[in-house]
């Protein structure tokens, strides 16, 4: 198994296994807190609701106690006083608009009279007959010593009967009934208490069930907006709301999820990101490891043929074992072109170097293009020619000067031309052509060699790369020379073209920008 592929293994057993096992693990439990989320609000929601209708029943129940002692520290010799004790209670109450007494066995029963009163006793002693079953009920609490309020009934949808036993009174009576006007003790006597509970959180309404009409809130809201409704234990027609600021339990937990789904899924594809590009970058790293191999190897290889023709013919004619001028001619003439292409793959080397490291200038000069390819076609003429090449030469009249690094631009040329002659097979023939349109003048090479395959276009000119394919597998090189031109064109804010078919050969372009006048002129 390659180190890559072991890489990517350990990656995903370390990792990313580890955390998909744990991001599954958390989303199967999700449903589980969110649950458990929503029955703690709901709980803490049902306290508040509980709270208010306990205070209901006990305010209401602290009136009865004050009732039955007032009706227990004195007789009643006449209706008058009993009349103004009545009376007295009810002004101190805010919410009940009267008070009728009423004796279970005699079915005699006193009412509170006032100016303002409203409320007839035969409408209260109606109902009293209707709920005999009630009182019963409640005679047999007071038998056992307890009290216990209960609603009787409603009249005009405005005020509740409430009733309870008299325990030790002195005016004759066993029963109270209290005539509750149910929006005054709502607004009055429940709003105080609902406005003590803290309201940065909660919005507590309380609203009439049949009709949907709200009575009160602690902010402006709907009854269908509320999580949670109670009926008020003393005011049935009437429930309590309770919601959330701003939000539904629902919603809240709803949110809460997605959230955490959010968080999973965004956490794993941070983690798959980083094996992705750690994976990447191990990746790219030993494959420039084993890029940088293959040039120390090809280097020394180049290095090593020139070394040894110039160390055997400068031995041989060291010993004077040739005694031809002829041959002695030949040796030199071999030992002066090994030392040049020796030197040709130093220098190579060496402005690859400065140019990785950003240190290799430029000394732009204007120049006549055909001019300059003129002299590259006639210095490399005769070599070509005496390796069997038909080196052709197509010049473009009154192409436009351009600036260029004369020596940098050579140096690309000859590469591209070097590379024309090591990868053509059969058809030996390399063309050397200038030209130019509105934007760029290019200098092309083109050859009839065993061309380039697609997938490969784009690889060949990275630094180190090397076509491991048959014949160019077989061909010497360094794999500097297509890096080296693209880096020289890029700095000439140029660029490079390459058209090739497998097979067929090759078209590499150089093109430089044409600097333009101000009237819009080329330069000439």
């Amino acid at each position: 198994m390659s180190p890559e592929k072991r890489l990517l293994v350990f990656l995903i057993l370390i990792v990313l296994l580890p955390s998909i096992i744990y991001s599954t693990f958390e989303i199967g439990n999700l449903n589980d807190y969110e649950k458990r989320i929503q029955t703690i609000y709901n709980n803490q929601l049902e306290t508040v609701l509980f709270s208010i209708n306990q205070f209901s029943e006990d305010i209401t129940s602290s009136w009865a106690s004050q009732l039955t002692r007032d009706l227990s520290e004195s007789k009643f010799p006449d209706k008058a006083k009993l009349n103004a004790t009545l009376n007295e209670f009810i002004r101190r109450t805010e919410s009940i608009e009267g008070v009728l007494l009423y004796n279970s066995e005699t079915k005699e029963s006193f009412f509170s009279e006032n100016e303002s009163q409203i409320i007839k006793d035969e409408e209260i002693i109606k109902i009293i007959d209707e709920n005999n079953s009630l009182f019963e009920k409640l005679s047999r609490y007071k038998d056992a010593g307890y009290r216990k309020l209960e609603v009787l009934g409603e009249i005009d949808n405005k005020f509740q009967l409430i009733t309870f036993s008299i325990v030790n009174s002195l005016s004759g009576f066993d029963f109270a009934v209290f005539v509750l006007n149910q929006n005054t003790f709502i607004t009055s006597v429940l709003a105080r208490k609902i406005e003590s509970i803290p309201a940065e959180n909660f919005v507590v309404s309380i609203f009439n069930t049949s009709s949907d009409s709200l009575l009160f809130s602690t902010s402006t809201v709907r009854s269908d907006d509320f999580g949670i409704s109670k009926k008020l234990w003393l005011l049935p027609e009437y429930s309590t709301g309770i919601n959330l600021m701003d939000k539904t339990i629902e919603s809240l937990v709803r949110d809460r999820t997605w959230i955490s789904y959010t968080t999973i899924i965004l956490l794993n594809l941070v983690i798959i990101s980083g094996i992705f590009f750690i994976f990447k970058f191990v990746s790219q790293t030993v494959k420039l490891a084993k890029l940088k191999t293959d040039f120390v190897s090809n280097v020394s290889h180049e290095l090593r043929t020139p070394l040894a023709l110039i160390s055997m013919f400068a031995e041989t004619l060291e010993l004077d074992r040739i005694k031809s001028e002829e041959k002695k001619k030949e040796y030199y003439r071999i030992i002066s072109q090994e030392t040049g292409r020796l030197s040709n793959i130093v220098n190579r080397i060496l402005n690859f170097a400065k140019t990785e490291s950003g240190k290799r200038t430029y000394k732009f000069s204007q120049t006549d293009v055909n001019e300059f390819v003129q002299k590259i076609y006639d210095t490399y003429k005769f070599h070509l020619s005496n390796n069997g090449f038909n080196f052709i030469l197509e010049l473009k009249e009154n192409l436009p000067g351009i600036e260029i690094d004369q020596e940098a631009i050579s140096e690309a040329v000859i590469n591209l031309i070097d590379n024309a002659m090591k990868y053509s097979s059969e058809r030996k023939k390399i063309t050397l052509r200038t030209a130019a349109n509105e934007e760029f003048v290019f200098v092309e090479v083109r050859d009839e060699g065993i061309g380039i395959k697609k997938e490969d276009l784009k690889r060949v000119f990275e630094k180190f790369v090397r076509i491991s394919d048959g014949e160019i597998h077989n061909t010497k090189g360094t794999g500097l020379g297509l890096s080296l031109v693209s880096q020289i064109i890029e700095a000439h804010n140029g660029k490079v073209e390459l058209l090739s078919t497998y097979g067929k050969g090759s078209l590499f372009r150089l093109m430089f920008p044409v600097k333009k006048m101000k009237n819009g002129n080329n330069y000439v």
